[in-house]
């Protein structure tokens, strides 16, 4: 890369810390984090049990089948957040935005869509988990969707998010780092 068009080492650090304290940030606002989540997670719980019109979200609870005799709601923890995936995610992007040979650019693209990516795989793994609650119980169908298949969902939303930003990293496969 041209000398002029690469960014001081400055640059690198404060894409960096910009990283640690929207992790930091995340932690600290943690209650309204899972209130985003629980809105988002809200219409796809929805169209997989009762409808729309008996679903909401209040604080980090998505209830679902109001308006029937069997409400559920499904309580969004700190251990099942969004967040828990997110930081350590932007913890590499930032380590990545240190390496002169990665253009800051793919490294702020690489992270949009990986972040993007796992918003969307919690989303589908807490839809997953309002399905099979809604059709299972709340024993076999919540213990099961949550702590195997929803686990196992989210470890490789994960690794698929990560595999992707590297892919836009390393300019679609063309060049290795070193």
């Amino acid at each position: 890369m041209p000398e002029a068009l690469r960014l001081p080492r400055i640059a690198r650090v404060l894409v960096l810390l910009a990283y640690c304290a929207a992790g930091v940030l995340m932690i600290l606002r943690a209650k309204e984090v899972r209130a985003f989540e629980a809105l988002t997670c809200e219409p796809l719980i929805g169209l997989v049990t009762v409808g729309r019109d008996n679903t909401a979200a209040v604080g980090d609870v998505v209830y679902f089948g109001l308006h029937t005799s069997a409400a559920i709601g499904l309580q969004i923890t700190n251990e099942c957040t969004t967040a828990v995936l997110v930081i350590p995610f932007l913890l590499i992007m930032g380590a990545m935005a240190l390496r002169s040979s990665v253009a800051v650019w793919r490294v702020v693209l690489a992270t949009v869509i990986g972040v993007g990516m796992l918003l969307a795989v919690n989303v589908i793994r807490i839809g997953g988990i309002g399905w099979a609650t809604y059709h299972w119980g709340t024993t076999t169908g919540y213990r099961v969707s949550h702590l195997v298949v929803g686990s196992l969902f989210a470890l490789a939303g994960f690794a698929l998010s990560v595999m992707v930003a590297f892919r836009v990293l390393l300019r679609g496969g063309d060049r290795v780092l070193s």
